[in-house]
């Protein structure tokens, strides 16, 4: 573990394709159960079915009134919003404060090319869809896809030091189970499907870490807490959607930074991931694990849970979080896992995952 100041994690909130809890999604993804399925609600361009992962209806609040009228208002936000409100009422039952809590969030990935960006409103949006009591003026919305959470928790340390308070938010929703995102998607054959030897499960969901820098107020399972260092994030020229060479440098760097003054004696076991089936991040993810391969055991473990709940986006970051946590809490042993998440443009970003046992 880094000796750099960083902070814990004081409660966790997840909805996904497989779980409407924190508790159900863990279950689900180690029982390695999968709710990918075969639909022709979307189709490609060869009138395939896709294959996706839905949150189950039945699982999601409806729309507040008020937002139906709102400006801006597409499928992704709506759905977005019901996952959120599950989520952050989770990660918040048994939040002690009544002052309003500083959240960084992370949502869609905004394409230079792509469908549509989500609206700068959409913080006000989360307030009168969840009534949860959020400091608008020191919340910050990033648009940055599945590397956003991370650099959100970047954020969200530095706010720790500088602000008189004990917590910070941080959290990330997603859907690309939207009409105009789908075929955004399917214009390079990216959608998993029938005849598509190069593709990925769109999914959606929300993810919610509560943060403190008070270790007496950190979460506790088997005498231990979890510790977040801070986090590894760089660019990567060559990403997916670029005319640059691939040289796998964004993430190689992103594992760096975040392995910094760890002790490469203490080899790193788990890694959490963002691959989704796509050979591309398949590619990056052997060139950065081989450039930092004296952190890492001989007998690493990958873990890539959208193989169970299909790619998350934005929400990406704090599921795999979530998950480490989880993990390393039943372990209840010093132990850390590294989480990493790669966005489709030039975001990378890595973070440490640490159980603490405490006295």
């Amino acid at each position: 573990m880094s000796n750099k100041p960083g902070v814990y994690i004081a409660a966790i909130g997840m909805i996904t394709a497989v779980g409407a809890s924190t508790e159900a999604t863990v279950a689900a993804v180690n029982a390695e159960i999968s709710r990918l399925q075969s639909t022709d609600d979307y189709c490609t361009r060869d009138n395939m079915p896709c294959t996706v992962a839905y949150v189950p209806e039945e699982a999601l609040p409806d729309v507040t009134h008020r937002l139906n009228r709102e400006e801006d208002a597409s499928l992704q936000m709506g759905t977005m919003l019901k996952t959120i409100e599950v989520a952050i009422k989770e990660v918040l039952q048994d939040y002690p404060e009544e002052a309003p809590i500083t959240l960084f969030f992370s949502g869609p990935e905004a394409y230079h090319n792509g469908p549509y960006t989500l609206s700068p409103k959409f913080p006000e949006f989360i307030v009168k869809q969840t009534d949860v009591n959020i400091d608008l003026a020191s919340s910050r919305l990033l648009s940055l896809g599945r590397a956003g959470v991370i650099d959100a928790i970047d954020l969200a340390i530095r706010y720790l030091e500088q602000q008189p308070v004990s917590y910070v938010l941080v959290g990330g929703a997603d859907s690309y189970l939207d009409d105009d995102i789908m075929d955004f998607l399917q214009a390079d054959d990216r959608v998993l499907a029938e005849g598509v030897m190069d593709g990925f499960a769109p999914g959606e969901g929300a993810g919610f870490l509560l943060l403190t820098n008070d270790i007496n107020k950190a979460m506790k399972e088997n005498k231990g807490v979890i510790s977040l260092s801070p986090p590894g994030v760089a660019m990567e020229e060559g990403h997916m959607y670029s005319k640059e060479p691939y040289r796998g440098d964004g993430l190689a760097q992103a594992f760096r930074k975040a392995l910094d003054g760890r002790d490469p004696g203490k080899k790193i076991g788990r890694i959490y991931s963002t691959m989704n089936g796509e050979k591309y991040w398949a590619k990056e993810y052997g060139v950065a694990t081989l450039r930092a391969k004296e952190f890492f055991a001989e007998a690493l473990v990958l873990e890539h849970p959208a193989d169970c709940f299909g790619d998350t986006g934005g929400a990406a970051g704090a599921l795999l979080v979530g998950l480490a946590a989880q993990t390393l809490l039943k372990q209840g042993k010093e132990d850390t896992c590294l989480v990493t998440c790669s966005s489709d443009q030039a975001y990378r970003a890595a973070i440490c995952v640490n159980y603490e046992k405490v006295t």
